[in-house]
């Protein structure tokens, strides 16, 4: 349901009075990034309160960039619980994507552990640990994107975070009621429209979901060809 790891991509430039106050509200540059990577800035913490909400949650996003997972929570629990007004929301925001990373981390981990058995010739082999089944949690993740939406409604971006985490704690149903809010929201959102057809075809109406697909492509989303080439291709015959 993502594309490039990313949980924050997004195919267009968005606009919204909420997020831009935010924004502005900073005391140093930031942005909506689409991975951890292009978060990268040459601006310093250095000088500023750290008993600021903000600059917890500013040091919470250098932490996440350079992997420095445990703190970063640290410091966006920090955020929250000072946070005021719909501040708290984009706070929430950043501190559910971590979680759900967290927990990916975790799971990729776990699908490459390897452990030690005996053939019957008394021969020492590695193998590797067979968890494809496991269900992994996201519930946490789940109810700070649920508070986050709350406490600031209509942020496209916001509602696109919970529809994806509803598709990871496995409720397709819901998370297509994420993306549609997400696309009232914001019509050239290309990354609702491809999670959204991804979840349709899951739930076997393909001829929808392709029509979502062909859309995101037209806004630019270029992985949507190939899902296209190969889930669509009876469709359109």
């Amino acid at each position: 349901k993502q594309r490039d790891g990313s949980r924050l991509a997004f195919s267009n430039a968005y606009e919204n009075a909420q997020a831009e106050r935010f924004f502005a509200s900073l005391p140093i540059p930031a942005r909506m990034a689409s991975s951890n990577e292009e978060c990268a800035s040459g601006a310093t913490l250095a000088g500023y309160d750290r008993s600021r909400a903000d600059i917890s949650f500013l040091s919470g996003v250098k932490a996440v960039k350079d992997k420095q997972y445990n703190q970063a929570l640290s410091l966006y629990n920090e955020a929250v619980d000072k946070a005021e007004g719909t501040d708290k929301a984009f706070y929430l925001n950043n501190r559910a994507v971590l979680k759900a990373e967290m927990v990916d981390f975790i799971a990729s981990i776990e699908n490459n552990v390897q452990t030690l058995s005996m053939d019957d010739r008394g021969a020492v082999k590695t193998r590797v640990s067979d968890s494809a089944t496991r269900n992994y949690d996201y519930s946490e993740a789940l109810e700070d994107m649920q508070q986050a939406v709350k406490e600031a409604p209509g942020v496209a971006w916001m509602e696109f975070n919970l529809g994806n985490l509803y598709c990871l704690q496995s409720q397709p149903v819901k998370a297509i009621e994420q993306y549609d809010k997400a696309i009232s929201e914001y019509p050239a959102m290309g990354d609702a429209y491809f999670n959204r057809g991804l979840v349709l075809i899951f739930l076997r109406d393909k001829e929808k979901g392709c029509i979502d697909l062909s859309r995101a492509g037209e806004l630019g989303v270029k992985d949507a060809y190939s899902v296209i080439s190969k889930y669509c291709k009876e469709a359109n015959e």
